[in-house]
């Protein structure tokens, strides 16, 4: 029976033919390039579309209401204060003078620096310290009258 059947396929494959014996289609021809383009226009028809004006005036556009761009001040970051901040009611050793500013009564916003020499120096709460007097007076501060 395995022989018939194998026999029986050849015979049907040999009649019906192979996928190898297909023919293959031919497509048509591409056209050619000069049939795509149009035929150009006569001398006639140029000279014609030169000297033609518009009749109406073309179409004005009015703008649309656009919000204008508002300028925007640049952020400019503050300088840093002189000298350095203090560490609680002390200044760090290598700024040793205390820069205080007066927060009451007739002198009040006045900037004061002390050295450790001075007297007050001790009960003295610095809100900034420098290195020196000279950076003291550099930023604004004055020494104890």
């Amino acid at each position: 029976m395995r022989t018939f059947t194998i026999l029986f396929l050849i015979g049907l494959l040999a009649a019906c033919g192979t996928p190898s014996a297909v023919q293959p289609t031919i497509a048509p021809p591409a056209p050619s390039p000069a049939a795509t383009i149009p035929p150009a226009p006569s001398p006639e028809v140029l000279a014609q579309l030169a000297t033609d004006a518009p009749t109406e005036a073309p179409p004005t556009v009015q703008p649309t209401d656009v919000a204008e761009p508002t300028a925007v001040a640049p952020t400019i970051a503050p300088a840093p204060a002189p000298g350095a901040a203090p560490q609680g009611s002390d200044c760090p050793a290598d700024h040793p003078v205390k820069g205080n500013i007066v927060d009451r009564g007739a002198n009040k916003g006045d900037k004061i620096y002390h050295l450790p020499s001075s007297s007050s120096y001790k009960a003295t709460k610095p809100e900034r310290c420098f290195v020196d007097a000279k950076e003291a007076e550099a930023a604004g501060f004055r020494a104890p009258k």
